[in-house]
């Protein structure tokens, strides 16, 4: 059975274990990997996030600057510009909203602007201001696993501007085995949390696929899912559209469709949020999990 947690946003909650919970993807962006151009005007974005909600997303997660492989880092004003339109139009509707940002200026101003989760894909490890920008709107927090902060420019799929920002206290991880290094980065960016006093009931943790890893510790990661869930606290798995998935998929099959077998595999593991593109295909899948471990 999976566990049961209650995960606690800027001005709500989010009841987690009951059913697999659904964060859909909403790149405003020009370069991210899979579709960027497709909603970067405020109108597709916003357009696209309607569609989201309607095929079932319980949080939106929307980003403004790409951290594909290559990708041109951008400035936190040209960010905001992207987002808080979008933010803003989406603010009254009944979904949450989760900003995916690793700046605290942006995090402020998106929160500020309707937003009610930080997707931080540095884990408060990017900037030292991110954590009591969390803190004081009481958002919730995405702390996802980034081997690119403790490997640096040698991980395969460094980003720019990342491997600059790294604390000395994760220079350590850099040689171990990716799931021991997994482990011990966890209890240090949870470290950062509490000590800046971010409740444990507003953190949701993601062992971060594909960023700086190999295929075969992609693999490692996701057979260690039930091992991360020994923690005390949600689990979100972000496979949505990956390379390795794209891998795995069939000539002339769909990367959402192998995307969405591996969400439903991770459902059945006990993972409690799954981030997608295709949130309408992703929630078939799940729909049967559910099922099967609600009888």
């Amino acid at each position: 059975m999976r566990r049961r947690h209650t995960l606690h946003v800027r001005g709500g909650t989010l009841p987690l274990g009951e059913k697999t919970a659904l964060m859909g993807i909403l790149n405003v962006t020009p370069d991210s990997f899979s579709d960027g151009g497709q909603f970067d005007t405020a109108d597709r974005a916003i357009a696209h996030a309607h569609e989201l909600i309607e095929a079932g997303a319980d949080l939106v997660d929307i980003g403004g600057e790409s951290t594909r492989p290559g990708s041109t880092p951008v400035s936190a004003e040209d960010e905001l510009a992207r987002i808080l339109p979008v933010i803003e139009a989406l603010a009254d509707k009944k979904v949450l909203l989760s900003v995916d940002t690793w700046k605290s200026e942006v995090a402020d101003r998106a929160l500020k602007a309707g937003a009610h989760l930080v997707n931080d894909i540095t884990a408060l490890q990017g900037d030292p201001d991110m954590a009591a920008v969390v803190k004081e709107h009481e958002a919730g927090i995405c702390l996802m696993h980034n081997p690119v902060l403790y490997r640096g420019g040698a991980a395969p799929g460094h980003f720019p501007e990342f491997g600059k920002t790294t604390r000395k206290r994760l220079d350590a991880l850099a040689d171990l085995d990716i799931l021991e290094s997994l482990e011990r980065y966890f209890d240090i960016v949870l470290d950062t949390a509490f000590n800046a006093g971010i409740e444990a009931t507003r953190i949701i943790l993601d062992p971060g696929f594909g960023f700086g890893v190999t295929e075969a510790e992609n693999f490692r990661l996701f057979n260690h899912l039930t091992t991360l869930l020994n923690r005390p606290f949600p689990l979100l798995v972000a496979l949505s559209r990956k390379r390795f998935v794209q891998r795995l998929t069939p000539e002339g099959g769909s990367f959402d469709e192998t995307t969405a077998m591996l969400g439903q595999t991770s459902a059945f593991f006990g993972v409690h949020m799954l981030r997608v593109h295709d949130v309408a295909t992703q929630a078939k899948f799940v729909r049967v999990a559910d099922e099967v471990m609600a009888g």
